[in-house]
This record gives C-alpha cells, structure tokens and sequence, in this order.
C-alpha cells in the first residue's frame, strides 16, 4: 500500500504539464499540488523505507524524518493562503526551506541505504534509487536550475521517476524473499506437525497395546480370570492372611474402583447385608483379584449398563457376585470357566461364572466365614 502511495502522489506531482498544455490557468493551485504532492510522496518514501531498514537507526531518528516530510507536505498550504497574501518576500525564503527539505530527506535516504546495503543485499536496488534520487536533488540545487527543464521535465522528477522503478524492483524482490520464507516456514511446520503426528501414533499404540495387556481381552476369559484366581490361591508368598470385616472390604473395593466405571459412563452398584462377617485371607491378593474382575466388566460394558456387587452370608459361607450388563462370554468358553475351583490351606472356595451372550455375566465367589472368638 506505501509503494502504491509513492507511485500516486509521484505521478500527482509529475502531471502539471498535462494541466498547462491545455492552456488552464489554475493559478497557485497547480504549484499547491505539485508541492504538496511531492512531500506526501517523500513522506511515504521515508515510511517505506524505515519498514525496509527497520533496524539500523534508532526509531526516534526514523519517526522524526518522518514526522517533518509529513508536516513539510501541508506546508503549501499554510505559506500559500496564510503568508504569501501578506508578505510576498517570504516565497524566496519558502523556496530555500524547500529545496533544503528535500536535500535533508535524500541525504537521509542516500545514508539508510548504504547502511542497509552492509546488512541486506535486497537495500541495493533501495541505495540505488534513493542515490539517483538524492543525485536528482542535489543538482537541481546545485545549478539553481540552469539546466531546467531537461526535455519536459526536471531533473529530481527524472530521478524520482528512476527511484520508482528501483522501489518497484526492490519491493518485488522483497515479496519474493517473504513468499520463499513462508513456503520454507509452511514446509517445516508440516515436516514438525508430521513428526509429532507419527511420535503420538506411536504413543497411542504403545498406550493401546498396555491396556489390552492390562485389562484383559473377553475372547480369552480364562487366562483373565484364573490369572488372578492365583492371587486367591494356597500359598500366599509374600503376604500373610488377615482377619477381615468382609463388608468393610467389599467397600473398600467399591470405592477404589469405582473410577473405572465413571470413566467407562457405567452405573455401580453395592448390596451389602447389614451385620459382621469375617473372612480369613491376603487382603492385597483377594483386592487384585476383585479389581481385575471389575476391570474386565467394564471393558466389556457399554455405557449405561450396569455392574453390580452382592453379597449373601449363610452361617458358614460369603457369597460375593460380581453381574454386569456387558456382551456375555461366548458359550465355546464356557466350559472351561464355568464351576472352576480353587483352594487355599487356610480358606477353600469355588468360583462360579453365569453367563448369556449379550445380555449378562455374573463370577459368584464362595469364601468360607470365620467365626470371631470374643
């Protein structure tokens, strides 16, 4: 948009003749324009080339630059209705004002560019318009104008015409260069995007892999279920049997694990009989055991199905059963679950499985109740 001002107010500037050749007397107004065009174009110059060379003066001696070629643009104005109708000596003193303007801003243009030419090599084309540019100026200066017009036209409107060209030059090398970054930056977000795509693919199936490993697959029940029957198993190695309140524990089972069937949308329940009954047994061991059933029920349960825990005491015997709502053991697997058994030296008891193809599945544990002496 800067660059398309510069060209505007250069070709504004530049048009005068087309208003004297066909014999329009406007008057002061045709230099009004061509004054006030001219410093609107050097001011828009100076701007385009602080967005260039950003970094190499210190922004207050850009903005100051800045700030006199944009109040030197309405200056016209103010000597040519305000002073001149009253002091008509002053038009000399406003040509010196003048021509020294434009002589200030080149040389700060002709300085930028050499400086920006040791950083970047796309402030070439800038040190070149800007030289012809400030060239053009100071010639003009110079001679005091015995050699003006040179062929229609003077010598800064020749070399502003030139710096033009160089500006249009430089700005599409300068495009270009941003379009090669922004395909170098879009290729290399694409290169970083896919590899963090494939690291957390891996991830995931790293992650999808533990939890069928972990939770167990349904298609082998058995290896599901009498992995952890081990922990309920003779021979408790590392832990010793306790004596337990068998409803306090099924509590405490409900509680730990009822995390899995919130995540899993699963309603849970505890049935519970009012009353103390005691199970001699490794709490950790009989706790795995419970989890691991309940984590196989939840995988297996879709949402707004339901698991439940029961418990039934007789004067001899805890009856605890684990029945959810999920897809149901196929009946080839069956047999090799169902009444399987197991013992310990300190705690016989058998597990039952219940089960019908996608409607429920029910593990009933037997335990044998200890009798607490007062």
């Amino acid at each position: 948009m800067t660059y398309g001002l510069v060209c505007l107010f250069f070709s504004v500037h530049v048009s005068y003749p087309f208003i004297h050749w066909p014999g329009w007397d406007l008057g002061g107004i045709s230099y009004l324009i061509e004054d006030v065009s001219y410093f609107a174009m050097l001011s828009c110059m100076v701007l385009l080339t602080i967005r260039l060379c950003s970094g190499i003066l210190p922004i207050k001696l850009h903005m100051s630059v800045y700030t006199f070629t944009a109040l030197m643009a309405v200056s016209p104005v103010i000597f040519t209705y305000a002073l001149f109708p009253g002091f008509p000596s002053v038009v000399n003193v406003y040509g010196t004002i003048v021509y020294t303007s434009k002589l200030m801003v080149s040389l700060y243009l002709i300085l930028l560019a050499f400086l920006g030419a040791v950083k970047e090599k796309s402030s070439v084309w800038l040190l070149a318009g800007n030289a012809v540019f400030g060239f053009g100026l100071f010639t003009d200066l110079w001679t005091g104008g015995a050699y003006e017009p040179l062929c229609f036209g003077w010598q800064d409107e020749y070399s502003g015409f030139l710096m033009v060209l160089f500006f249009m030059v430089l700005i599409i090398r300068y495009n270009r260069g941003l379009i090669v970054k922004n395909q170098q930056l879009t290729q290399q977000l694409q290169e970083e995007v896919e590899a963090k795509t494939a690291r957390l693919s891996k991830m995931l199936e790293e992650r999808k892999e533990f939890l069928s490993i972990a939770a167990h697959d349904l298609k082998a029940p058995v290896s599901a279920i009498k992995t952890y029957i081990d922990f309920i198993r003779e021979g408790g190695i590392h832990e010793p049997p306790c004596l337990m309140d068998c409803n306090e524990f099924l509590s405490y089972v409900y509680t730990e694990t009822k995390p899995y069937t919130d995540a899993g949308g699963i309603y849970y329940y505890l049935h519970l009989p009012e009353g103390q009954f005691f199970i001699y047994h490794q709490k950790s061991r009989l706790f795995r055991a419970f989890e691991n059933m309940i984590l196989n029920a939840t995988e297996h349960t879709p949402p707004e199905g339901s698991l439940t825990i029961t418990a039934e005491y007789s004067d001899k015997e805890a009856v605890i059963t684990f029945t959810d709502t999920g897809e149901g053991i196929s009946p080839e697997d069956m047999p090799h679950i169902f009444d399987y058994k197991f013992s310990t030296k300190n705690s016989p008891g058998t597990i039952k499985a219940m089960s019908e193809k996608g409607r429920y599945t029910a593990f009933t544990i037997t335990l044998p109740l200890v009798k607490q002496e007062n």
